[in-house]
């Protein structure tokens, strides 16, 4: 049964929930099967649903696994310059992206409308993120666009799959 959230004005910003208002989602969808930025803005909402941020390493994978099944997809849109078919894809998975970045970091997503700014703050990260993000952000349905978010995915996993060692290594101390 399908289930309805507000969309707070911080998450109302381009490319992002631009004119609307709640979102739809049922819980027993998987992470990439529910709206984007959901789980975080149920945490501000108060809304009881899961927290991805403190089961970190599963839920990363799976958006990284998700993005994986997807690629070829998007890249082949652009192959045949189809930027409006592609833009949808593209900006499901910045958005996953974002969360991803702030849940390994153990940190949910607060708000978009500053979130270079909230960037910043995060100590793991890609190199650089905050200006290959805005990049993306300002033309998200361009092929140079794709390059970046699928090499941001590619050093994304690589990072993720380091710190899960790390944290394996730490609570076997």
């Amino acid at each position: 049964m399908s289930q309805i959230i507000n969309i707070p004005i911080t998450f109302k910003h381009v490319p992002f929930y631009v004119g609307e208002h709640v979102l739809l989602y049922k819980v027993e969808n998987g992470i990439t099967d529910n709206p984007y930025f959901l789980y975080d803005i149920a945490y501000i909402e108060e809304v009881e649903l899961l927290r991805p941020w403190e089961n970190r390493f599963v839920h990363i994978q799976e958006i990284i696994e998700s993005w994986k099944e997807t690629i070829e997809e998007v890249a082949e849109l652009f192959k045949n310059r189809n930027r409006k078919g592609a833009r949808p894809f593209m900006v499901r998975y910045i958005a996953h992206f974002v969360s991803s970045i702030f849940w390994l970091n153990e940190r949910y997503v607060a708000g978009i409308d500053d979130i270079l700014i909230s960037m910043k703050e995060l100590p793991i990260k890609p190199l650089n993120i905050e200006e290959r993000l805005q990049f993306i952000l300002e033309s998200p349905d361009h092929y140079h666009s794709f390059v970046q978010l699928r090499e941001l995915y590619e050093e994304f996993e690589k990072i993720a799959v380091k710190q899960q060692i790390l944290s394996k290594k730490a609570h076997n101390l």
